[in-house]
């Protein structure tokens, strides 16, 4: 694997009360910028292949159940199962996110009622109780149920389901505003063992400019909590290219987050995409970090995290050597899909809720995304598939490449042979000849068993994959996608 990017001895921590990190040499970040401004982009961040907006509508129910009927033989392999959780009190201006606000918690039991019919008809459909060893729960905010809905929707999940408590992964997505000590309590006795907290930035200015008010105390005790609980692992989330972020602010943020403790953090590029979320035009009365200042947060948080402890994984998530992401990352067994980065080998996902996405036998599905006409469909005793698309060998090929890239910065030739039977370099000829600006540049090297993103090329990981994307080629990426740095 390659080695990452300005990354200091771990025999050298940082000193948390100086006001910067070991500062990057002026001429190495003169020259990222450099490339960055030849390189910036919008393009997809690669939770799937082909992405969602090459997704067909009009998606057939009846080709669903098809699929689903054809697991039963690999009823032997376990799957992961996804539910969406769509309500939020209040509408945080950075999210992206398919929500549904409201402050009168009383949809939620209706919510539940038409989750419970999905599962019922899927599981019908199926034809046997699948195992499960990957549950997340996701949003909107999850625990917008309260403690009993919780136990209610694991008790429905539970009578369709064989879910693995002993060495099963069940993970949930919290917004450290609305949730409680009791609602912490609820999820462990469920059997939750993996609590992704929702921070984005600790800085009291950020916090009021994106609607997303929670200071670090009550942060900081709610994960108290969820470790008393049993938790097996923590994660905090971040964000960076948000209103007034600037490199001193964010460190402070990173300084909080450090004394946390987190054993994972993800830390995601801002996707300001107003035509798709218009809540977001409120925050282009602010000013936002640019694409130069917008670089130099995400090079000064690897710099911090990596001198701290944690390494790299993939495109942004960090982890402590000792979590199972960095063992499945130098093991080779790392995956990535819409849950994020995983060391769980399970190919299919089942999702439940609106707008959510599954994956089933080399076919993407999507759930219609209004609340509306999910509960329509199902209340017509449908299935709510809305959108979908059955992947072809050539989108298998090129998938298999992208992953590799966005996880281990690497295509080994003769692994990539063996997962899709043809050659790499015959098969990405065109490809690798259209490549040679990115290889003058040094943002990846090509040796005689290897493809490799070097150090300098991780800053651009999302601009390389697209190279191997088919449906990219003479079209315009903007106002479809988010910016890439």
């Amino acid at each position: 694997m390659p080695g990452h990017l300005f990354r200091q001895s771990k025999n050298s921590p940082l000193d948390l009360n100086s006001e910067s990190t070991t500062p990057l040499e002026a001429e190495q970040f003169t020259e990222i910028v450099s490339l960055m401004q030849k390189y910036h982009q919008a393009g997809p961040r690669y939770t799937s292949y082909p992405t969602a907006p090459e997704w067909k509508p009009g998606y057939q129910e009846t080709d669903y159940r098809k699929l689903l009927s054809r697991l039963k033989g690999y009823e032997e392999e376990p799957i992961s199962l996804y539910l969406h959780i769509p309500f939020c009190e209040e509408r945080c201006l950075f999210c992206a996110c398919n929500v549904t606000v409201r402050s009168d918690h009383s949809v939620a039991n209706r919510y539940l009622a038409h989750l419970e019919k999905e599962i019922s008809l899927v599981s019908d459909s199926l034809g046997f109780k699948p195992k499960v060893q990957q549950l997340h729960w996701g949003g909107g905010t999850p625990t917008y149920l309260n403690p009993d809905q919780i136990r209610r929707l694991m008790a429905i999940l539970n009578t369709r389901f064989d879910i693995n408590y002993l060495s099963g992964e069940l993970s949930v997505e919290i917004d450290p505003v609305v949730t409680t000590a009791a609602h912490i309590q609820a999820l462990s006795e469920e059997g939750f063992n993996r609590f992704s907290f929702g921070v984005q930035d600790f800085d009291p200015k950020v916090q009021e400019t994106v609607r997303r008010i929670q200071t670090f105390e009550d942060t900081a005790r709610l994960v108290q909590e969820a470790r008393f609980a049993g938790a097996q692992s923590i994660n905090i989330d971040l964000i960076y290219g948000l209103p007034y972020q600037t490199k001193d602010s964010f460190l402070e943020s990173l300084r909080k987050v450090l004394v946390l403790n987190p054993d994972r953090v993800a830390m995601f590029s801002y996707a300001h995409v107003p035509w798709m979320h218009k809540h977001q035009t409120v925050l282009e009365k602010h000013p936002r970090p640019d694409a130069e200042a917008k670089m130099e947060l995400l090079v000064t948080a690897r710099e911090f995290f990596e001198a701290n402890g944690y390494f790299l994984i993939g495109l942004d998530h960090f982890a402590k050597p000792e979590d199972e992401l960095y063992e499945a990352l130098n093991n080779g067994t790392l995956k990535r899909n819409f849950m994020g980065y995983t060391e769980l080998d399970t190919e299919n996902i089942l999702a439940f809720g609106n707008s959510a996405i599954g994956y089933v036998l080399g076919s993407y599905i999507q759930n219609d995304r209004t609340l509306k006409g999910y509960e329509d469909r199902l209340d017509s005793g449908f299935i709510p598939v809305e959108t979908g698309y059955k992947m072809t060998r050539d989108d298998f090929i090129r998938k298999t490449a992208i992953m590799d890239i966005m996880i281990s910065f690497a295509v080994f030739f003769d692994d990539f042979k063996r997962k899709t039977a043809v050659e790499f370099l015959t098969y990405f000829a065109a490809e690798l000849k259209d490549m040679q600006d990115l290889l003058d540049d040094g943002l990846v090297r090509l040796f005689p068993d290897r493809f490799v993103v070097t150090e300098k090329g991780e800053l651009f990981l999302r601009t390389i994959a697209m190279r191997f994307d088919r449906f990219l080629k003479n079209k315009p990426t903007e106002n479809r996608f988010s910016s890439t740095v």
